[in-house]
């Protein structure tokens, strides 16, 4: 099924119907009708946000053939997460309506540093951090697009990050997963590292940074949040970031022709 003049929400029904072997297959997913799917899939209606989200998790599923390293590693990382989610109902159940909130926003809004911006807001929301950025890779590393809280030092040593500086959002380009640096000051990561200086002059004294994997296991860009105080989220916080990323990430991957 081509793409071509499909909104967001018809592209992810198509590949989760190809995922799937089908409509059929898809709609025994869904649990809806078919004659609603079929009106979705052509375009002439949009789905609601949670039949959407449904199909975006059935894309971030696993893949038959095996992807890199990197990607499989942050796979792995995202069925852990669905896990954690289950045993953590109460703090889910506020923490999804914050991401499907996000999610009904950007997926409205076309500019796509609009729908990063709103990515960021709800990352931060979730993990109660007091700043944090979003970077999109590209050939020379990753980039800041956009970014709350940091003073010009920060965004200037950090504007082009690559997996070998000492920072955790290059460590997780390099791994391709989830990083967590509970305090800067201690971290292996970053010890005697002039980004170690950077960061507490910038109030920045524990991070989480989070990869922005498309449903093919490509690294499109970083979500980190950064705390004022030596910080660790909870599991429950963080998987809530690692679906944030994922349903990011696909918002972000180029439509297929």
């Amino acid at each position: 099924m081509g793409n071509n003049g499909l909104t967001v929400y018809g592209r992810a029904l198509r590949r989760a119907a190809d995922i799937l072997g089908g409509k059929e297959g898809l709609r025994a997913a869904l649990h809806v009708p078919l004659a609603r799917l079929e009106e979705w899939l052509e375009g002439q209606s949009d789905p609601p946000m949670d039949i959407f989200l449904k199909a975006v998790d059935i894309i971030s599923a696993p893949v038959q053939n095996p992807p890199p390293p990197a990607a499989m590693r942050a796979r792995v990382l995202a069925q852990q997460s669905a896990r954690r989610i289950r045993k953590s109902h109460h703090t889910i159940g506020t923490s999804h309506e914050r991401v499907v909130c996000f999610l009904q926003q950007a997926f409205d809004k076309e500019p796509r540093d609009a729908m990063l911006e709103s990515a960021l807001e709800a990352a931060i929301d979730v993990t109660h951090a007091q700043k944090g950025n979003v970077q999109l890779k590209t050939e020379e590393g990753l980039r800041i697009v956009v970014q709350r809280g940091f003073p010009g030092q920060f965004l200037e040593y950090f504007a082009c990050v690559t997996s070998a500086h000492g920072a955790a959002c290059g460590t997780a380009l390099n791994s391709g997963a989830q990083v967590v640096v509970g305090d800067v000051a201690t971290d292996p990561i970053f010890a005697g590292t002039e980004a170690a200086r950077v960061m507490e002059e910038a109030s920045a004294r524990a991070v989480q940074s989070t990869p922005l994997v498309s449903p093919e296991g490509n690294i499109l860009g970083m979500l980190s949040t950064h705390f004022d105080h030596p910080h660790r989220p909870s599991e429950s916080e963080l998987a809530i970031v690692d679906q944030i990323a994922r349903r990011a990430a696909f918002w972000l991957e180029p439509p297929k022709a």
